[in-house]
C-alpha cells in the first residue's frame, strides 16, 4: 500500500508542522515514508504545502504527484493541488474553501473553527485536519501519532495539540461511520 496525502495552507498555519508529524509517525510505526515541502519567502500568509508518502514498499520518488488525500485550509491550497486528486481520493477542506470542480470526492468541515473553538485563534487548525486524516485513512496507530507530537511540539503546547488532534481524530471516526471505503483501502 502506499498513500500520499498533501496538506496545504498559508504560512503561519502550521502545514509542514502537520507533514512532519504524519511523517514521524509513520516512521515510528515501521513504514517507509518521504516528507517534502514547499513555502513561500514569507513568514506568514504565503503559500503553504508539506507531502507525505506513507508506503509499504520502497518510495521511487519523494514528491506527491498524484494524491490519495489533500487537505486544504485556504482557497489557494485547494485550487493549486485540486487537479493532483486520484479520482478515488478524497480532499478534506475546511468550511470556508469552495471546491474548484467537480470529480472529485470532498468533506467540508469546521477545520479553523474548530481550532477557534478550543484555542480562541486559529492556531491549531493544522492538529484538528491532522486528526481528522489520521482517523479517516488509518495511516499510522494513534499510539505513533501521540508521540509524534510529543516529539515535535513544545513541552508547554503539548497537552493543548493532543486536545486539538483528539478533536480532529473524534470528527473523523464520525465521518468514517458515514463514508465509503477511503485511501489505502480503509473505511
Amino acid at each position: 500500500m502506499k498513500v500520499a496525502v498533501r496538506f496545504g495552507g498559508a504560512g503561519g498555519q502550521g502545514i509542514v508542522l502537520a507533514g512532519l508529524i504524519l511523517a514521524e509517525a509513520a516512521a515510528l510505526a515501521g513504514r517507509r515514508v518521504a516528507c517534502t515541502q514547499a513555502y513561500g519567502p514569507e513568514s506568514r500568509g504565503g503559500a503553504s504545502r508539506s507531502d507525505v508518502i506513507i508506503s509499504d514498499g520502497p518510495i521511487l520518488f519523494p514528491v506527491a504527484r498524484r494524491l490519495d488525500v489533500l487537505v486544504a485550509l485556504t482557497q489557494q491550497a485547494c485550487e493549486a493541488s485540486w487537479q493532483a486528486v486520484k479520482p478515488e481520493g478524497v480532499a478534506v477542506l475546511d468550511t470556508g474553501v469552495v471546491p474548484p470542480g467537480d470529480g472529485v470526492a470532498h468533506l467540508l468541515l469546521p477545520l479553523v473553527d474548530t481550532a477557534r473553538r478550543i484555542t480562541r485563534s486559529a492556531l491549531g487548525a493544522n492538529m484538528v485536519a491532522l486528526g481528522v486524516v489520521a482517523s479517516l485513512v488509518e495511516l499510522v496507530p494513534p499510539e505513533a501519532l501521540e508521540e509524534a507530537v510529543a516529539r515535535r511540539a513544545p513541552p508547554a503546547s503539548r497537552p493543548l495539540n493532543l486536545a486539538l488532534l483528539e478533536t480532529g481524530r473524534a470528527l473523523g471516526r464520525s465521518l468514517r461511520e458515514e463514508a465509503s471505503p477511503l485511501p489505502g483501502g480503509r473505511a
